[in-house]
């Protein structure tokens, strides 16, 4: 099987702000509901919403129903793993400033 479509799916749901918000307030560990994150990232329940099932659908998040509501958190360990290694990697690239990639010295 071709992994690049699947990536590039992953990689396009990451790459959304207020996707990449969500999930970076979701690496705190905890479950949230669509409200908390819809304030986190500043969008409508509804838009929070929409971005949610998405996150879902790409096996990024999970759903917990309980009661009346449902709380949301990241699928797994690798989800978190992948989302730090790539956090780790924007910030020394947020740290070499204009330099181009193909000119840094490795650290």
């Amino acid at each position: 099987m071709n992994a690049e479509p699947r990536l590039a799916r992953v990689a396009a749901a990451i790459a959304d702000p207020t996707r990449a918000r969500t999930l970076a307030r979701l690496l705190d560990g905890r479950l949230h509901t669509a409200g908390e994150l819809a304030v986190n990232a500043g969008v409508s329940a509804a838009t929070m919403s929409a971005h949610l099932k998405l996150l879902v659908d790409e096996g990024l998040a999970h759903v917990r129903p309980q009661g009346r509501h449902r709380y949301f958190g990241l699928a797994d360990g690798d989800v978190a793993h992948a989302l730090e290694a790539l956090l780790r990697v924007a910030d020394a690239r947020d740290g070499a400033g204009s330099q181009p990639a193909v000119n840094r010295q490795p650290t």
